[in-house]
């Protein structure tokens, strides 16, 4: 994530410079509009039950969008949520397969 961080702050240097940053295609959607796509990395936020989850609960329609979710990446998969318990549907992936990185906020001295 640092490094990332380090390309977003240095892409303020001319494109000569950052071309290959620049370059990277990078396309925003809901999972009902993935349907179909594929890509290397793929970011799913607002995994929270709040957002994720409709307020009657679980249902069949829930689990496809969040199965969609999941199967539009390649490579690696990063499910981004708020801080607190584990979201109700990224419990049902092994513990195996998700590594669990909590980022702390950085905060600057006045």
């Amino acid at each position: 994530m640092e490094a990332l961080g380090e390309n977003i702050r240095a892409s303020t240097e001319p494109s000569s410079v950052r071309a290959g940053l620049r370059s990277i295609p990078i396309k925003v959607t809901t999972v009902q509009g993935s349907k179909g796509l594929a890509s290397d990395v793929v970011f799913v936020t607002d995994m929270d039950d709040r957002f994720f989850l409709p307020k009657e609960g679980l249902d069949d329609k829930c689990v496809c969008n969040f199965i969609v979710a999941l199967t539009r990446a390649r490579r690696k998969l990063f499910l981004v949520s708020s801080p607190g318990a584990t979201p109700k549907l990224v419990g049902w992936i092994g513990e195996e397969k998700v590594k669990v990185e909590k980022l702390g906020r950085k905060h600057a001295d006045a």
